[in-house]
């Protein structure tokens, strides 16, 4: 997952410490066929904010050259609403990167 994890910074120009603190519930399903996939950062309801003090960002995963990542971002779901998308922490996953370069 920590690929998937730095293809998510990239193409919905995340912070490493966004990415690492999505939960399960903030990947949303698109309403309609063919419309994508989004993630909403800095969850309100969870008390969050970013950097600048802002909450409930809705990034739409639209890439055309990633079309399948809201897919993928799906299928690391277990079910758990209140669980880390990414079950990795940033520290790990760094040196994982780091390793692989």
């Amino acid at each position: 997952d920590t690929g998937l994890a730095v293809l998510l910074m990239f193409f919905a120009y995340l912070r490493p410490g966004e990415a690492t603190r999505l939960y399960e519930s903030d990947i949303f399903r698109p309403a309609f066929k063919g419309q994508p996939f989004a993630i909403n950062l800095h969850p309100s309801e969870k008390g969050l904010s970013s950097k600048v003090n802002v909450s409930d960002e809705s990034i739409l995963l639209d890439s055309k050259e990633a079309p399948y990542l809201g897919e993928l971002l799906e299928s690391l779901k277990q079910g758990n609403r209140e669980a880390r998308l990414f079950r990795k922490d940033y520290i790990i996953m760094k040196k994982e990167f780091e390793t692989a370069q």
